[in-house]
């Protein structure tokens, strides 16, 4: 849940480009539950997701990653986007997303990565490897979602190790 650049957005889609390393495509819809909350991700385009929390929405741009950071090649937003979500302070709160496949040679390999955010970001799983975490800091005004698609050996992950697991699920609609 955070950058690897420090490169300023470019929202144009003049060029065009396409989105690659990424979970959703057309038209699909993440629902997901964790203990810090619910919600929904709606792709609008290539580089645009809708994130709705708590009744209230907000369209999010993100980049592609031009190279890999921490098993990450996806599409993210470092904090550039504010949105009308107000937290427990009322001031708006910024999103840092990302979404992306994570390819992990072994178990250990994976263990290692959801360790780091457990405690926060309160991982769930769904089918196929799909795991989200979800968390909102209002300290720092912040809404934090992680996306992922994650294969080991190639192969789509079946679960998550029980210590970073927690109730709740993540599925496409």
């Amino acid at each position: 849940m955070g950058c690897n650049s420090l490169n300023t957005m470019n929202t144009s889609d003049s060029a065009k480009p396409i989105a690659h390393h990424t979970v959703m495509s057309a038209g699909q819809e993440i629902a997901f539950e964790n203990p810090n909350g619910s919600g929904r991700i709606i792709y609008l385009s290539e580089f645009s997701r809708r994130y709705v929390i708590d009744g209230q929405s907000h369209d999010v741009k993100l980049v592609q990653r031009t190279e890999p950071w921490r098993h990450q090649n996806g599409i993210y937003n470092p904090g550039e986007s504010w949105g009308p979500l107000s937290l427990d302070d009322g001031i708006a709160a910024r999103f840092v997303v990302e979404e992306s496949e994570l390819r992990f040679s072994t178990n250990e390999e994976r263990d290692c990565f959801f360790k780091e955010g457990a405690s926060y970001a309160k991982w769930v799983s769904g089918d196929q490897g799909l795991v989200l975490g979800f968390d909102s800091s209002p300290a720092r005004d912040q809404i934090n979602v992680s996306l992922y698609q994650c294969f080991i050996s190639g192969k789509p992950m079946k679960d998550l190790s029980p210590e970073y697991k927690h109730v709740g699920f993540v599925r496409r609609r």
